[in-house]
């Protein structure tokens, strides 16, 4: 993550709006995603999201199952905005100064 963070091509509370499939692999109906993501970082082959939370579960299972769509949402966006590159996902509990890879 240190070396992520002096890359020159980052993003925060970088807003997007974008559609997609309501439910995946069904039908023609779309839905509109909205959401601000907290930190981003392209480096060469992979794009590197931060998702910032303070929240008082120290529960590293509960913050997973809370908040693996809205990661899941973020990747989304950022792989129509940097098509070709991985994704790693990470959330960082700003409570517990813990760090989370997804």
């Amino acid at each position: 993550i240190v070396e992520a963070v002096t890359s020159k091509r980052t993003g925060k509370e970088k807003e997007f709006v974008m559609k997609m499939p309501a439910l995946e692999g069904e039908g023609q109906d779309q839905i509109i995603v909205q959401g601000a993501i907290d930190f981003f970082v392209v480096k060469e082959d992979e794009v590197v999201l931060v998702d910032y939370k303070f929240t008082q579960s120290q529960n590293e299972q509960i913050l997973r199952k809370r908040y693996e769509k809205q990661l899941d949402f973020y990747e989304k966006a950022l792989q129509k905005a940097f098509p070709g590159k991985k994704t790693s996902k990470y959330l960082l509990s700003l409570k517990q100064s813990k760090l989370i890879k997804f």
